[in-house]
């Protein structure tokens, strides 16, 4: 391959052998031109139809001859495959542009002479497009004077190149518009009616591609709809009063719907004001509750453009309602009191007001019934009937459009004179018991009350003596210090007008002697912790009738004050807790519902000594067959007296149920381990005084187990076979259920003569799988310890005497021929425990056709499987 760009000359040199024969050299020169490449590739164009396409055409370097050209064309976008165009065989082309669509081309050039294969150049498009065409306008639209056009939009399809828009005034020849050159246009606002009419040309750079014009764009300018009938000029109110409506009528304009929004104003002028929300019609209610001078007008308007009118102001005054500065006033009057006058004033309204006052059965002021004659400012209503009846004014005026303004209702409540309520009924209390609150309360009468409250030494409401600062309604005399009947009434004042005083019904309290305690409770004890106490209790008499409640108490001190109360603890008898150590104090309160009726117990003493406690429980332990004993032993601690012991044993773990065991009475206790399973034991602990029971110890159990005994023993095996030694089958053997081995590595002599053996830990069964390698039997010893989970037995020896294999080392010689039936079999065997006299081996064949024989060597054998049984002394035997 020649990468340059000049012919390069090759020389090579050859030389034919033939045997020992070499002929001369020869010498060829071969010259290597450069391979030739395009330099200027065809360049791709767009145009429009009929327009002229940019010349194709093509350069190359390198290659020689003369080049022969062939243009192409394609629809696809390869430089292969494509269709020969007819005599365009040179450099260059001028492709047609008459038909609208993408064509590809490229061109093949070929050499002469100079050993080149032709070169095919890059595809380059021509694309025609069609002439441009501009499309549909926007409908007319309709305007009013002053309003402003939508916005002008073009849009094309077709042709090539960038578009330059110029848009310009009627349909055709018409004048250009100055600096309008893009695709949009807003014409300026329209100060007269008429049609007006715009248009854009659409021009495109692009090679052979026309100009071309859209369609009109017309705009219909129409004048302004008008106001037919303005609204009211000016209307003056008093405040909230019925307004008359606003009201105009619209005509011109455009066909479209009109609308209409109200505005309000502060000043008399059609800008600035402030639309009314829902005023939305032609025709418009205002609102007159607000006092003000206030401007209202119209804007009617239609969706198009600058379509729209404003109306005429129309001016609304309006001037303050009359109103009340003063109310009729209530009143609440005892019967032929005298009632607060009723009187009201008002302001605003114009002209002379009329009263008239009205009496009603309800609280308003509508539909009551006219006073006759009351028809001032003032009225004086009677109090000769008990009962609520309500009074209202209406005040009316004859000019200013106000209407007639009504007060608020005033109620006058003729009440009763004053009753006293029933009273509490007679009290009984107990010395220096409270008496509960005395209290009073009334009916009728009007006003604020006063209270006297008087003692009595007899049961009647007058002559008493007044008790200084006793001034409500409520009452609660001191605590009485002696037995007796008190008497105590109050007398009631109100200041409602007309309204006397009154004197409750005497309050009676009768005090009695407090109850008394006939029997206390004992006076002290002493126990052991938990022990069961003697019962706190009292007997009571006197006091009231009521009944009696009990409450004991707990105290830390030899006092009957600061103890603290026993939840649930409400008889006359009381069982004391004795499960903490301590002295305690109890005594008992026993009252009645009647304030002051209580008297207090004696103090009880209770002294709870510390119950007696194991400090040491005997301890569990596991213990192999007769082995010597730990013993069980207990220590205690409190409880009093000489403590006596007794132990037990029991077959489940139960402190209780046990058997007891003989003569054994002390502290500690050495059982028994001369018998397999578990046994449990425990001790209980009596005292002679103190009132503290017996105390029992926890259990502690004895495992005693069983000890694995195994004999020394022996077996044999032949090489490359597995042992497995199973030392129950012994007889004599002790092997307990979870027995477990463990051996080191076993002996043996000579060295190496034995594979597979190793030390083993913990194994279910003793077992390996040996081989000898020598021709000799070889004693492998193991020394085994058996061991349970919890014992350990002696070691015991197993010798494995493994015997080598027996190998039949057999020579076949074939048959030499066919049917010549001279097939020889010799064998040399060696291995096993040969016979010590005689033959050393028992040797056995059998062949093809009942063939049996007992020679180590066997001849004249046909064609078929032979089979040898080799037995030793020992009665291994091998078959092969």
């Amino acid at each position: 391959i020649n990468t340059g760009t000049t012919p390069e000359q090759v020389t090579y040199t050859a030389t034919a052998t033939s045997g020992l024969c070499e002929s001369d050299k020869l010498e060829f020169i071969i010259t290597v031109n450069p391979s030739p490449e395009i330099s200027t590739q065809p360049t791709s164009s767009e145009v429009c139809l009929n327009g002229t396409a940019r010349l194709l055409e093509v350069a190359y370097q390198k290659g020689t001859g003369t080049p022969t050209y062939q243009w192409f064309s394609n629809a696809i976008d390869a430089n292969s495959g494509g269709n020969p165009i007819a005599g365009e065989t040179a450099a260059s082309y001028n492709p047609p542009t008459n038909v609208l669509g993408e064509t590809f081309y490229y061109v093949e050039i070929s050499f002469s002479s100079g050993g080149c294969s032709f070169i095919v150049s890059n595809t380059a498009s021509v694309h025609i497009q069609p002439q441009i065409t501009v499309d549909a306008v926007a409908a007319p639209k309709t305007i009013c004077i002053n309003g402003s056009a939508n916005e002008f939009e073009v849009s094309y399809s077709g042709g090539t190149g960038n578009a330059g828009d110029i848009i310009s005034p009627s349909t055709a020849g018409g004048t250009k518009i100055t600096g309008a050159t893009n695709k949009t246009f807003t014409p300026n606002a329209f100060t007269t009616a008429g049609n007006f009419y715009f248009y854009a040309e659409i021009s495109l750079d692009g090679n052979g591609c026309s100009s071309a014009s859209s369609d009109a764009f017309e705009i219909n300018v129409l004048t302004n709809p008008v106001i037919d009938s303005q609204p009211i000029v000016t209307q003056e109110l008093c405040q909230s009063v019925t307004p008359t409506d606003l009201t105009i009528t619209a005509s011109g304009g455009s066909t479209s719907d009109k609308t209409y929004q109200w505005f309000i104003n502060n000043t008399n002028s059609t800008t600035g004001g402030t639309a009314i929300a829902g005023a939305n019609s032609n025709t418009y209610t205002p609102i007159t509750t607000n006092v003000g001078t206030f401007y209202y007008y119209a804007v009617v308007s239609q969706p198009e453009s600058g379509c729209s009118v404003t109306s005429d102001i129309s001016e609304l005054i309006i001037n303050d309602a009359p109103n009340f500065v003063t109310q009729p006033i209530s009143s609440e009057i005892c019967l032929n009191g005298s009632a607060t006058l009723l009187e009201v004033d008002y302001q605003n309204g114009t002209g002379t007001p009329n009263y008239q006052w009205f009496s009603n059965t309800v609280d308003a002021n509508s539909g009551g019934n006219p006073i006759p004659g009351e028809t001032t400012n003032s009225y004086n209503p009677p109090t000769n009937s008990v009962g609520e009846t309500f009074y209202y004014v209406e005040i009316s005026f004859a000019t200013g459009g106000c209407s007639l303004i009504i007060s608020e209702t005033a109620s006058i409540h003729v009440q009763p004179q004053i009753t006293v309520n029933s009273i509490t009924p007679t009290q009984s209390i107990c010395i220096d018991g409270t008496a509960n609150e005395l209290e009073v309360s009334f009916s009728g009468g009007a006003g604020n009350a006063t209270y006297k409250w008087f003692s009595s030494a007899t049961n009647t409401n007058a002559g008493g003596t007044e008790i200084i600062g006793a001034t409500n309604n409520t009452f609660t005399p001191n605590p009485f210090t002696t037995a007796g009947s008190f008497y105590f009434y109050a007398e009631i004042s109100l200041d409602g007008n007309g309204c006397s005083s009154a004197f409750s019904d005497v309050f009676e309290i009768n005090v009695l002697a407090d109850p008394i305690i006939d029997s206390q409770p004992i006076v002290a004890q002493e126990l052991c912790k938990n022990a069961i106490p003697a019962d706190v209790a009292v007997s009571v008499s006197g006091g009231t009738t009521s009944d009696k409640t009990y409450q004991w108490f707990i105290n830390n001190t030899n006092s009957t004050t600061g103890g603290t109360l026993l939840n649930g603890a409400n008889a006359s008898i009381y069982t004391p807790e004795t499960s903490a150590v301590g002295t305690f104090y109890y005594y008992a309160i026993i009252s009645q519902t009647e304030s002051g009726c209580s008297v207090t117990s004696d103090i009880s003493r209770l002294k709870i000594n510390e119950a007696p406690t194991f400090t040491t429980q005997p301890i569990s332990y596991e213990i192999c067959l007769n082995e010597p004993v730990t013993p069980l032993q207990v220590t205690y601690q409190n409880g009093i007296g000489t403590p006596a012991y007794q132990w037990f044993s029991n077959t489940i773990d139960a402190n209780s149920g046990g058997t007891e065991i003989t003569g054994e009475t002390a502290a500690s206790y050495n059982p028994p381990t001369n018998t397999l399973g578990e046994t449990f034991y425990y001790v209980e602990i009596s005292f002679s005084s103190g009132g503290c029971s017996k105390i029992i110890s926890d259990t502690a159990k004895i495992s005693v187990s069983e000890i694995p005994v195994i004999s020394d023993a022996a077996i044999t095996i032949y090489s490359e076979a597995t042992f497995v030694f199973d030392p129950t089958t012994i007889l004599g053997n002790i092997v307990p259920a979870d027995t477990k081995y463990t051996w080191s590595a076993p002996t043996f002599s000579p060295a190496g003569s034995i594979l597979g053996t190793s030390a083993a830990n913990t194994q279910d069964v003793i077992s390996q799988t040996l081989e000898n390698t020598e021709t000799t039997p070889i004693v492998v010893t193991y020394i085994i310890t058996p061991a349970t989970t919890k014992c350990v037995g002696d070691t015991f020896v197993l010798e494995v005497t493994v015997n080598p294999s027996m190998n039949s080392n057999a020579v076949v010689t074939n048959i030499s021929c066919f049917e010549a039936n001279d097939g020889i079999i010799t064998t040399n065997i060696d291995g096993g425990i040969p016979f010590t006299t005689g033959n050393p081996y028992l040797v056995s064949w059998s062949g093809p056709n009942g063939f049996t024989s007992t020679e180590t060597t066997i001849t004249n054998l046909e064609i078929g499987t032979y089979t040898l049984r080799i037995e030793d002394s020992t009665g291994f035997f091998k078959i092969e």
